[in-house]
């Protein structure tokens, strides 16, 4: 019966975390899609921008690195319940941190992936980056 009771509170006061789909196109032609928690979105696209465009060096190995066209966001749409495994997280990666330095730094993005049978919908594509628009 506790554990019942803890297993019902602790799913009822777990945070939920909502994802959404960053797509990153390229100058080349080329495009890279991401999962985050919703809540990531800002700090992703403050360091994509920082590693390709504004200065657009890798601050690593010191190379050019490919230039962003734009970068879309598509809010998912099927409820994270319904997909039968679970999403699992690795990083945050050094790209994926504001500062570009170092791999697991909590200041980082996780980026999240659904294996199996996933059915996952998502909603409309959504510019929030152009570099038209700047």
């Amino acid at each position: 019966m506790l554990l019942a009771n803890l297993r019902r509170h602790t799913t009822r006061t777990a945070p939920k975390i909502t994802f959404c789909m960053i797509t990153l196109y390229f100058k080349n032609g080329q495009k890279a899609k991401y999962t985050i928690s919703s809540e990531d979105v800002e700090k992703f696209v403050e360091a994509c921008m920082r590693l390709h465009n504004y200065p657009g060096i890798n601050p690593h190995n010191k190379q050019k690195t490919a230039r962003l066209e734009k970068i879309t966001r598509k809010d998912l749409l099927t409820d994270v319940k319904n997909i039968p495994n679970r999403p699992w997280s690795s990083g945050p990666y050094w790209w994926s941190t504001p500062n570009l330095q170092k791999n697991h730094d909590p200041s980082g993005v996780k980026i999240w992936r659904f294996y199996g049978q996933a059915k996952t919908s998502y909603g409309e594509e959504k510019d929030i980056w152009s570099s038209q628009a700047n």
